[in-house]
């Protein structure tokens, strides 16, 4: 499974970029997140976070890629599968776009996302609306 939300955000790239590369307070502006801990350094290739999901085990998250104020990527293992997820924003003017892709692969992932697929696409849209909400405050 891939899936992307693009969202435009009345906030320039380095405001966006402050508020998304926060990992640790996530959970005070998207309900899709409800704790966080550092298992390792700053944001940065290698980094490495633990994370609970609402209705999930949690999951430990590796940073794959960062590149500061424009993208970072993080992937963990869950029964069988990878799941991905990158970051990627760009200035656009008067504001900045921002690009939240998912990809789910491995040999569980065509039956795990016919069970949780919806759910799990509708917790990248949450996330992208809840970032836009977060940043134009």
């Amino acid at each position: 499974m891939r899936h992307h939300v693009t969202v435009r955000i009345a906030a320039s790239p380095a405001d966006v970029w402050a508020v998304l590369a926060d990992v640790l307070a996530w959970p005070t502006w998207t309900p899709t997140v409800t704790s966080v801990a550092a298992l390792s350094r700053a944001l940065d290739v290698g980094s490495r976070y633990w994370v609970k999901r609402p209705g999930a085990l949690p999951a430990v998250w590796e940073v794959t890629d960062c590149v500061p104020e424009e993208s970072f990527a993080w992937a963990t293992r869950i029964a069988g599968s990878r799941i991905a997820a990158g970051h990627r924003l760009a200035g656009d003017g008067a504001g900045s776009t921002v690009t939240i892709t998912l990809d789910h692969t491995g040999g569980l992932a065509g039956p795990l996302d016919l069970l949780l697929g919806k759910r799990i696409r509708r917790m990248v849209d949450v996330e992208a609306a809840n970032l836009k909400a977060r940043c134009e405050t």
